[in-house]
C-alpha cells in the first residue's frame, strides 16, 4: 500500500484560479511565508524557543482554518502509515541529537577561544563577565568549570529546531569562522604594513 497523503491537492479548477489570483493571493500567501520564516528563526537565533514553538502551533491553525491541511486527513494519514511516522520521528530525533551534541561541541570551543584570549599572558585567575553570565565558573587559577543545566533550554532547542539551527550556524558562525581564519592567515601581512608605515 502506497503511502497517503495528508494534503489534498487543489482540483483543476482552483489551480487555474490561483493561477489568475496569484498576483494578489498569491503575492500575499508568500509575504506571509517569509515573514514566519523570519520571525522562526529570528526567536531561534535570540534562543527564546518557548515563542518558536508558539510560532509553528499558529502556522499549524492557520494551515487547518484556510483548508490547506485538513486534521481529518492527517489523522488518517497517521493511522495508515504507522511505520513511516515511526521512522520519521527516530529520525527527526537522532538528528536532533546529532546536532545538539555537535552544536555543543562548537559553543565549548568558543568558550575555550574566549578564555585563552583573555588568559594570554595572564594567571587565569578571573573570568570573563560574558562567560560568568553562561554559567562558567573558576575551579583554581586556570581551571573552570560550567553548569551544564545552564543550557538545558538551549540544548532541547538544538534538537527540536535542529532545522532552523543548522541553516543559521550555516550563514552566522560558519562564515565567521570562515572570516576570522582567513584574517588570521594574512594578518601578519596587515601587521608588517602597518610597522612599515608607522615607523618609517
Amino acid at each position: 500500500m502506497g503511502y497517503r497523503t495528508a494534503i489534498e491537492g487543489p482540483e483543476p479548477g482552483v489551480i487555474w484560479g490561483m493561477i489568475v489570483l496569484f498576483p494578489l493571493v498569491g503575492f500575499w500567501f508568500w509575504v506571509a511565508w517569509v515573514v514566519f520564516a523570519c520571525w522562526l528563526f529570528t526567536a531561534i537565533y535570540q534562543d527564546r524557543y518557548f515563542q518558536a514553538t508558539l510560532d509553528v502551533m499558529l502556522l499549524a491553525v492557520l494551515l487547518s482554518v484556510t483548508g490547506n491541511i485538513h486534521l481529518a486527513n492527517v489523522w488518517h494519514f497517521i493511522l495508515h502509515n504507522p511505520l513511516l511516522i515511526l521512522e520519521g520521528v527516530v529520525g527527526y530525533l537522532v538528528i536532533g541529537v546529532l546536532w545538539s551534541l555537535a552544536k555543543w561541541r562548537l559553543v565549548l570551543r568558543r568558550f575555550k577561544n574566549r578564555l585563552a584570549t583573555h588568559w594570554k599572558g595572564g594567571l587565569g585567575i578571573d573570568l570573563p563577565h560574558d562567560l560568568q553570565r553562561e554559567g562558567l565558573r573558576l575551579l583554581a587559577p586556570g581551571k573552570v568549570t560550567l553548569d551544564v543545566d545552564c543550557f538545558k533550554t538551549r540544548i532541547i532547542g538544538w534538537m527540536a529546531y535542529w532545522w532552523v539551527s543548522i541553516p543559521l550556524w550555516l550563514v552566522g558562525d560558519a562564515l565567521h569562522d570562515l572570516f576570522e581564519a582567513l584574517y588570521l592567515g594574512v594578518r601578519r601581512i596587515y601587521q608588517e604594513m602597518a610597522d612599515s608605515a608607522l615607523n618609517d
